[in-house]
């Protein structure tokens, strides 16, 4: 009983913590993404198709099975946040990969992994040039 107070006490505390580096972590993965553009082209594969399925979504319905429904009712759900397909290629790409940092960094934080940096024993000036 006790032992659980002093989790939820730790765990309130590490809250704001937590979500600034939520934050931190969004903003740097978007950063890292923001001209992904220019270093990858188009992949004119399955992805196009999903792309096109999501697109048209309400006029050809939804896709068999074995042509991804949820990604083309993901793709359905953000293509009104961009301006043409091609955007909306990126954006999907740029998305999934800060929402994949983030959801990780989440779920490790959910398992109670400490945070490498505070936690880390090896000290930085011991790498310091």
């Amino acid at each position: 009983m006790m032992l659980d107070l002093i989790k939820d006490k730790l765990y309130k505390q590490q809250l704001p913590i937590d979500l600034l580096f939520s934050i931190s972590l969004a903003i740097a993965a978007a950063q890292m993404m923001a001209f992904v553009n220019r270093v990858r082209d188009l992949s004119l594969h399955d992805e196009t198709s999903y792309l096109n399925s999501g697109v048209q979504l309400l006029q050809a319905g939804l896709p068999d099975a074995q042509n991804a429904p949820l990604y083309a009712i993901w793709y359905f759900g953000i293509h009104g946040l961009t301006e043409n397909n091609i955007d909306l290629f990126f954006f999907n790409f740029q998305l999934l990969v800060v929402l994949n940092a983030v959801l990780f960094y989440i779920y490790l934080r959910t398992l109670q992994i400490k945070l490498f940096i505070l936690e880390s024993p090896i000290k930085l000036d011991r790498w310091a040039i």
